[in-house]
């Protein structure tokens, strides 16, 4: 997953076209129920799983998505050991 902050939209739909055509077997399988924590009028999800960037290795990932006003602002992926 990319660092793209206050990149224009077109941009972000280049890099998703690139990562599909590099990863067209890539898929996610969580391996816990996602968590769900407020803090002040932020809602943040946790989901833990694994990336198959080639359909048969995986990699474990924690995914973070952060919510205010029913909007994402935020989205973090970190690859766990």
């Amino acid at each position: 997953m990319k660092y793209m902050r206050n990149v224009p939209k077109e941009k972000i739909t280049a890099s998703d076209k690139q990562f599909w055509k590099n990863h067209p077997k890539n898929k996610f399988e969580m391996t816990a129920a996602p968590t769900l924590k407020y803090i002040d009028s932020i809602a943040m999800v946790t989901v833990m799983g694994k990336e198959y960037l080639d359909g048969i290795n995986f990699k474990k990932e924690k995914i973070e998505i952060k919510f205010k006003d029913q909007k994402i602002i935020s989205v973090r992926a970190v690859n766990l050991k």
